[in-house]
């Protein structure tokens, strides 16, 4: 039997990236759902974006997905709403029954006020 998997958006950003790390040092396949292939070769790709969603259906076996991906070029509301809240709702529909775990930061809470914590939240 092959190592679990999970799949990770923004594999390749500081979050993501520390979540790759730790699950590939933990045993598990890491997919990682981002736009370029991984520099490092432990690393599965499927490439990805929030505006598209999955390139190709996830392998089989995966068990959870972590979302931790953001586009930060957005600045409009109306930009960061299409982008970062309708991808996270493609992705929800490209994944089917598999969980999702969504990742943010501690800017994710009730009564902020920056966009980035908003739109997270």
């Amino acid at each position: 039997m092959s190592n679990p998997a999970v799949a990770i958006t923004g594999a390749n950003g500081y979050v993501g990236g520390a979540l790759r790390d730790t699950f590939a040092a933990w045993g598990y396949r890491v997919i990682a759902l981002q736009r370029s292939a991984p520099a490092d070769a432990a690393s599965e790709h499927v490439p990805y974006s929030l505006e598209d969603g999955p390139a190709a259906p996830l392998p089989h076996d995966v068990r959870a997905v972590i979302h931790c991906a953001y586009d930060l070029r957005a600045r409009s509301r109306a930009e960061i709403e299409r982008i970062n809240l309708g991808g996270t709702a493609k992705l929800l529909g490209a994944v089917g029954d598999v969980p999702v775990v969504l990742i943010s930061s501690m800017s994710a809470y009730t009564g902020t006020q920056q966009i980035y914590g908003r739109t997270k939240l």
